[in-house]
This record gives structure tokens, C-alpha cells and sequence, in this order.
């Protein structure tokens, strides 16, 4: 709203907005400015005349405009004018543009250098919008070339966003949204809040013809007009209905059909936006007939009359020039006893059938005239169980000489369909062909009358007489450089023979003949002995194989294992922590291994530790047995300065005053033995002496 006074009132006006800030209240029914004085300028605040009151509604309408009420031109925001002018009516007051706020009292009569000019497309006389649309602003100033243009939506579509001089929104979601818009330059000079609401409905109405629905009515029949319409974003504008003319009739209506031919029921309408559906249906009008409708069958996928499995059954009914099928309808028998009609609305159902049996149904169709057809029974029996064959040899896989007597037995049943066919190279009874050698299949199959196949196979070798026992073979996964293993391997034995194998044995025998652990496999050609089952040491794997001529093999496989490393222990000194400088100590150790022996035993020193220079020493032995692990252990020792000899005596000479420092590096199990030799002896798995180093690991 604009409010105009005398010109030297519009200066002082303008002079104390400046210095003031503003807060707007309501009090019954119009808006007051309560001005809260810049404290620097008290006496100006007392001076000020008494600010006038405008209806609320007024200054509302001054930045909040419709759509459907705004001119069809976009009018701009300009600056008010010079000249004092007379208050203009409410009404008119609703399309003033926003009067911009001035920021700046450097000129005694200020004037806000912003425009602010809105652009839409045209709405509909209802105030909607049709399709996505964009609405521009564009902001200009006579100072500044930089305003700020910030806006933001709110209702059916929210969204924010800030440019500078002008601003694209588009509009694309169903309903009402609020755009609202305000601007400020550099200077602080602003403009705004303007708010602009805005209707859009991009769906027709949805309209519903419930009445007619039938395909066809007899001649003198009734019918009920009956629709809806619905819009649930800009609501209906108009809505109506149609039957035989192009007459719109109430919902309700009652036509009577006194004419044959094929109609039109029609219902229609608008939304506010404009936007208009109809839906339709085509009926015909002919005279009573009481020809009923009949039904084709159809079930492919028979053999012999009967199915293997469930059955798709397709009903088609045909009503000829009549009404026309309303509904097929079918039904099964329960031990004879016809169960309840299902029916499928239009001219065509598919079911289908259960599981095995005889599979019994009716069919019928009723038209649009309640003309029921005649039910028809028809069958689909079922066999989804394949024949059963058995076949009887001496046994499967059997070994005969050239010329001996082989008799197939055999035989095949169906317990539903029946057997249509029972096939094999011989007849039921007779002798199988032994004469040639090498191995042969025997098959038998049967088929019943619905076209399962059973088919079964059996063989047998013809063969030399098989004097010999079978072979044996060993496999394992390579053992180390030694020979010996530093754990149990896997071995797995295979038997091959002319026969058939009969069962394979094994055993395992310590190094002294004793039985450590023993198994067996019966009708297989090949095992595996599990590495846990080998104990430490040296072992025999004893397997024995027979055929199925009773020949028989035995074959042995030796597996050495060493699991553990060997062992260090120090012999002397029996305790090592400090030595003196230039003493002389013993140094002895041992190295054991009670499985596959002591290799080496070595040491980095001789037999006598150094002790010529001061401070931490380090020694290290190391041993490995035959199976090729080894065991190193390091020992630290310290060399300190001798003592002075006692009074009345002479040299003390060095000695180990505490138990060695051991570092063990070597195998999983170490049995920490120390000594030291000048050359190397091996006894009954003990080594002593004391050679350069040479480091061997696992």
C-alpha cells in the first residue's frame, strides 16, 4: 500500500524510517507500525507526528497477488509517485505494485532505485495453468547493476534459489504453489516479499461410466444411466453422460431400449483446468433368442487317450448370432459326486488338471440371455509314473570265460496305463552272447501307453581265465631331500585287476614288526590311508588286494616321519652370566634327536669360551637331524674386568656365576641342550663337540 502526505511530512516521514525500526501489528482489523526510536535521535522520535492506520486487509492485498485475479498484462513494480495522490479504493488497492523500500537518509527526499517486474503465461478464465510453465522476474536499479533476487516456493511444489537481476523458476508440479520473491541491491535497497500463487492441473478428470456395462440387452429392456466424475486437483467444472443421443441425462436415468441396433453410453466431463475425459461403451440392442452357447474342448499333449502329467485344458464357447458368452464354467467329480460349477467371465477359461487318475470334468457356457448350454463330461487320464523294469543277472558287472552260460532274467509292469513295449537283446529266460571278449551292456527298456520310458542297464566282461592278483600302486606327495617326511603324508592305493576288485587291507607296522593301526575297503578299487594315521619313525604300509576271482596281492610302501626338531643342551658351564677378561671356560653342549638322528652338532666357538674382550658376547649352536630340521639356540654371556688377586693367593680365573641366557630360533619342540668340542661325535643319536657354524633351518 502507498500512503501519501504533504511533501515536508514525506521528508520527515522518510528521515525517521532511517532511525527507526518497524514492527507491523493487527489490531482489530488494521495494521499499525509500532516505531522503536533510534536511541541517537531521541528528540526526533518525540517530535513525530502520529502515524496513520490502514485496514490490514489493504496492506496485504499490496504484495500478495492471485493469478486468476491479476491483469492478463504482467504489470511492473515502479517507484511511487512524486506528486502527493489520494487514497485509492480497497479494490484497486489489490493490484498495486509493492512501494520499495528506501535504505539510504544521505538524500533528503530519497526515492528506491528498484523495479521488480513479474512475467507469466496467460491462465485459464478459472486461473489455472495446463502444462509446466516458468515464471520470470527481472529486477532493475538505477544505481546499482548487481540486485539480489531471492525466491522460494512453497505448497505443491517447495524449492528455493537466489540470481542476480532476473530469475527463471519453472512451475511443474499438480496443485497450488506460492512463489514468493523479494530483491535487494548493494546499496541495502530492497523490494519484495511479492507472492504470486499459482494453479496448475496437468491431469484430465477421471469419469467412471457405471451403468450401461453389458454387452447386449434384449429389445424393450431397461437401463440405468449411472457415472462419476472425480478431480482431485483443480475439481470438475462440468459433468454429464450420454445414452443412444447426444442428450446429457442426470445420473440415474432410465432409458428404455425400444430400437434395435448397436448404442452409445457415454460419460463425460471437465476439470476448472480445463482439461476434458470421457469414457464410453458400446452396446447392442437385439431381439429375445434362446439359443444356448456351446463349448470346444481343447488338450494337447495325449498318447494313446492318456497324459503324463497335469493337463492344460482350453475352453472356448461360441453363442453364434445370439446374446453372446457371458461365462464358461467348469467342474470336478469327487469320487463320483460333481463338485460346485467355477466359472471364468468371457468366452474362453483354462484349467488345469490334477495329478494321476481318471481325471473327470463337466463343461458349459451360459450367454448374455441366462441361456445355460448343455454340460459335457470328458476325461483326462493321467499316468505321470514311469513303468517299473527289473532286471536279474548272476550280478551286475560280472566276469565270465569265454562260452559260459549267461541268463538274462527280466521283466517290466505299469500299474495305470500299461505296459506298451519291453525291450532288451534278448528275450525273458535266454542266454546273453558270451563268445566274444570285452565288456558289454545289457538294457531293458520299457515304455508304457501314456509314453514313459524306463530304461535300465546292466553289463558284464567276457575275459581270459584271471589267474593273477591285482595291482597295486602307491601315490604320496614327495617326502623331503632326506627321504623323511615332517608329517604324516597322505597315501592313497589304487587296485586294478581284469575282475573286479574284491576288497583292499591295509595295515601299518612299526620298524619292530609291531601293528600300529589297520583298515579295509570292500567292493572299491581305490583308498586313502590318512597322513594321523603314521606315528613318528620309520613305518611299512602293508596292503593286501583280491579280485573277484580270489587272487590276491600284497604290496608294501615305507613313510619315515621326523615331526620334531632335535635338541641342544649345555653340559658346561652349568651356570654362564659373567666371566672375567682373559679366564679360561670350558665350553661343552650336546645335541639330540631320538627319531631319524643328529646330523650335525655345531657351535660357534671351541671348547673354551672367549673371554678376551670386554663387554656382551653371543654363542650359538646349532643342530640338525637326518630328516633335515634343525634347532639353532644363541646364549649371551658378559666378559668383565678380572677381580684383583686375594691376598696370599693367586689367580681366581674366570667363571660362570649365573645360569646361561638361552634364545631358542630352531623347530616347534626344543629341548635346549648346549655343547661345545673340538671335533664331532654322533653316539646313539647324541653329538658333542664344538666346529665353526654352519646354520641349517626347517
Amino acid at each position: 500500500m502507498t500512503t501519501t502526505t504533504p511533501h515536508a511530512k514525506a521528508r520527515w516521514t522518510a528521515a525517521l524510517l532511517a532511525t527507526t525500526t518497524v514492527f507491523a501489528l493487527t489490531l482489530s482489523g488494521c495494521t499499525v507500525a509500532a516505531v522503536a526510536a533510534d536511541p541517537l535521535d531521541a528528540n526526533a522520535a518525540a517530535d513525530a507526528p502520529a502515524l496513520e492506520l490502514a485496514p490490514a486487509e489493504e496492506v496485504q492485498a499490496a504484495s500478495t497477488i492471485d493469478v486468476a485475479e491479476a491483469p492478463t498484462a504482467t504489470p511492473a513494480l515502479e517507484e511511487p509517485a512524486a506528486e502527493p495522490a489520494p487514497e485509492p479504493a480497497p479494490q484497486e488497492r489489490r493490484e498495486e505494485q509493492l512501494v520499495p523500500t528506501a535504505a539510504s537518509t544521505n538524500d533528503p527526499d530519497p526515492q528506491n532505485p528498484l523495479t521488480l517486474t513479474f512475467s507469466l503465461p496467460e491462465a485459464n478464465v478459472h486461473g489455472w495453468y495446463v502444462e509446466d510453465l516458468v515464471a520470470s522476474v527481472r529486477v532493475t536499479s538505477s544505481i546499482s547493476s548487481n540486485p539480489l533476487v531471492e525466491w522460494t516456493t512453497t505448497g505443491a511444489q517447495s524449492g528455493s534459489g537466489q540470481s542476480l537481476g532476473s530469475a527463471s523458476i519453472p512451475i511443474t508440479s499438480g496443485g497450488e504453489t506460492v512463489l514468493t520473491v523479494t530483491a535487494v541491491d548493494e546499496e541495502g535497497n530492497s523490494v519484495g516479499p511479492v507472492t504470486r500463487r499459482i494453479k496448475l492441473d496437468k491431469t484430465n478428470p477421471v469419469n467412471t461410466l457405471l451403468s450401461p456395462t453389458r454387452p447386449v440387452y434384449r429389445l424393450g429392456d431397461s437401463v440405468t444411466l449411472q457415472y462419476t466424475c472425480d478431480d482431485p486437483e483443480s475439481g470438475v467444472n462440468a459433468c454429464g453422460a450420454t445414452i443412444i443421443n447426444n442428450t446429457t441425462r442426470p445420473n440415474g436415468y432410465v432409458q428404455v431400449l425400444d430400437q434395435l441396433g448397436t448404442f452409445e453410453a457415454r460419460a463425460h466431463g471437465s476439470n476448472e483446468a480445463g482439461l476434458f475425459a470421457a469414457d464410453s461403451h458400446t452396446f447392442r440392442v437385439i431381439d429375445d433368442e434362446s439359443a444356448a452357447p456351446t463349448v470346444a474342448i481343447d488338450a494337447p499333449g495325449a498318447s494313446n487317450g492318456w497324459w503324463r502329467g497335469p493337463a492344460t485344458v482350453v475352453l472356448t464357447a461360441d453363442d453364434g448370432d445370439g446374446a453372446g458368452v457371458r461365462r464358461v464354467e467348469y467342474r470336478t467329480f469327487d469320487d463320483g459326486v460333481p463338485g460346485p460349477w467355477l466359472g471364468v467371465d468371457g468366452e474362453a477359461a483354462t484349467f488345469t488338471t490334477a495329478g494321476e487318475g481318471d481325471n473327470r470334468y463337466q463343461v458349459r457356457a451360459i450367454d448374455w440371455f441366462d441361456n445355460v448350454g448343455t454340460a459335457q463330461t470328458v476325461s483326462f487320464p493321467t499316468d505321470a509314473t514311469a513303468p517299473s523294469v527289473s532286471v536279474n543277472l548272476p550280478e551286475d558287472g560280472i566276469t565270465v570265460e569265454p562260452g559260459a552260460e549267461l541268463v538274462l532274467d527280466y521283466s517290466c509292469t505299469d500299474a495305470a496305463s500299461g505296459i506298451e513295449a519291453c525291450e532288451a537283446p534278448v528275450a525273458d529266460g535266454e542266454a546273453l552272447d558270451t563268445d566274444e571278449l570285452g565288456t558289454f551292456e545289457v538294457v531293458v527298456r520299457a515304455v508304457d501307453a501314456a509314453g514313459n520310458v524306463t530304461r535300465v542297464v546292466r553289463s558284464y566282461t567276457v575275459a581270459e581265465a584271471d589267474a593273477a592278483g591285482p595291482a597295486i600302486d602307491f601315490s604320496a606327495p614327495a617326502a623331503e631331500a632326506s627321504g623323511w617326511y615332517f608329517s604324516g603324508p597322505s597315501v592313497t592305493v589304487t587296485a586294478t585287476d581284469a575282475s573286479a576288485i574284491e576288497i583292499i587291507e591295509w595295515e601299518i607296522l612299526t620298524a619292530d614288526g609291531s601293528l600300529y593301526t589297520e583298515g579295509s575297503r570292500s567292493g572299491v578299487d581305490e583308498l586313502v590311508v590318512a597322513g594321523t594315521d603314521f606315528p613318528d619313525g620309520v613305518t611299512t604300509l602293508r596292503v593286501r588286494a583280491v579280485d573277484a576271482l580270489g587272487n590276491e596281492t600284497i604290496a608294501e610302501f615305507t613313510v619315515r616321519v621326523d615331526v620334531d626338531a632335535p635338541a641342544v643342551r649345555v653340559v658346561s658351564p652349568a651356570e654362564l652370566d659373567e666371566v672375567e677378561q682373559g679366564s679360561v671356560v670350558s665350553f661343552v653342549f650336546e645335541c639330540e634327536d631320538d627319531v631319524s638322528g643328529v646330523e650335525t652338532c655345531e657351535s660357534s666357538v671351541g671348547d673354551v669360551l672367549p673371554t678376551g674382550t670386554l663387554g656382551e658376547q653371543l654363542v650359538t649352536i646349532t643342530a640338525t637331524d637326518v630328516a633335515g630340521q634343525s634347532t639353532t639356540v644363541e646364549i649371551a654371556y658378559t666378559v668383565v674386568p678380572a677381580a684383583d688377586p686375594a691376598p696370599g693367593g693367586g689367580a681366581t680365573g674366570g667363571g660362570a656365576t649365573a645360569a646361561p641366557v638361552l634364545a631358542s630360533t630352531g623347530g616347534d619342540t626344543v629341548w635346549l641342550t648346549l655343547l661345545v668340542a673340538l671335533g664331532l661325535l654322533v653316539v646313539g643319536g647324541v653329538a658333542a663337540g664344538s666346529v665353526s657354524t654352519a646354520r641349517r633351518e626347517r
